[in-house]
């Protein structure tokens, strides 16, 4: 098992290797695999060439049960600031699996100025009544996916007072937004549930290769990692009211993202939401396996 000070120190060193574009700074297994942005790459390749800093943001967070390690942070990549989402996975004190998602000017949906602090409630831990078994976080987590696809936040237990950031930028319950974001103002107003409930996610048809690699059960915490599609098949929908809603531009023409969730759960519901994610070709496939999904809990 490895503890939250073990997973600050692989954070930090993972930093400090990945700023000094030295991957032999890091305990690392002689068969390591890693990956940026969905692409296996030499160890030592992308970020790790243009990487600089100083780092402004770090978040790091264990599954104490695998020993697996994640981390969101901003990092400058030759004087541009980006964020980084990272996941390793370790065997006998060595990284087997080092999985990156480094996010580079995401439009109107990337703030990482915004991204100083971890957000309170992802730092607290849990009171023991709080707390739930590990099967039972997933499931939570699963139902957030479920959710979109079938447009229906009705059958996500989130809390009242959940709110989701997006690349730095909140993007419910907030008074206003950015009008360059997918997002207008009436749609960031609401609550994650009756956004997803509005139809506004209609144009994400798909979404798989679903995995959850890090689970933290004593703060709550369950990192999803998973790829939508967006085939671009409706570009307005009819809502249950009957009014009609354009879908956003990235509805336009067939996509995927990989994105990379972590959710807070507390009592079984979803208390908060960050998310770091990339545009990617349509039907692009996740190089990781994704698990046989458990239904049961």
């Amino acid at each position: 098992m490895i503890g939250q000070d073990a997973s600050s120190n692989l954070a930090a060193l993972y930093l400090d290797a990945l700023v000094a574009h030295d991957p032999t700074l890091l305990p690392l297994a002689e068969d390591v695999r890693f990956t940026e942005n969905g692409q296996v790459l030499p160890i030592g390749g992308g970020l790790w060439r243009t990487a600089g800093g100083p780092v402004t943001y770090r978040f790091p967070f264990v599954d104490r049960e695998s020993g697996a390690v994640g981390l969101f942070a901003v990092v400058p990549e030759n004087g541009i600031k980006t964020i980084l989402a990272a996941r390793f996975a370790l065997e006998g004190g060595r990284v087997t699996e080092l999985e990156t998602i480094v996010v580079r000017r995401m439009g109107a949906l990337f703030a990482p100025d915004q991204l100083t602090e971890p957000r309170p409630i992802f730092l607290q831990p849990l009171a023991p009544d709080e707390r739930r078994p590990r099967a039972e976080m997933v499931c939570a987590a699963d139902l957030y996916f479920d959710g979109i696809e079938q447009d229906d936040g009705a059958i996500i237990p989130f809390s009242a007072d959940c709110h989701r950031v997006e690349n730095g930028v909140r993007v419910t319950g907030t008074p206003e937004i950015d009008e360059r974001t997918i997002y207008t103002d009436a749609l960031a107003r609401q609550s994650p549930a009756d956004q997803i409930s509005s139809g506004f996610f209609h144009y994400i048809k798909r979404i798989r290769d679903r995995r959850y690699p890090i689970v933290d059960t004593d703060r709550g915490l369950a990192a999803g990692i998973v790829m939508f599609d967006h085939p671009a098949d409706d570009l307005v929908i009819t809502r249950p009211d009957g009014s009609q809603l354009a879908m956003p531009k990235e509805a336009l023409w067939p996509s995927s993202a990989l994105l990379y969730y972590l959710f807070k759960i507390r009592a079984g519901e979803i208390a908060g939401i960050e998310v770091a994610y990339i545009m990617l070709p349509f039907g692009s496939r996740s190089v990781w396996p994704a698990p046989p999904r458990d239904r049961s809990s």
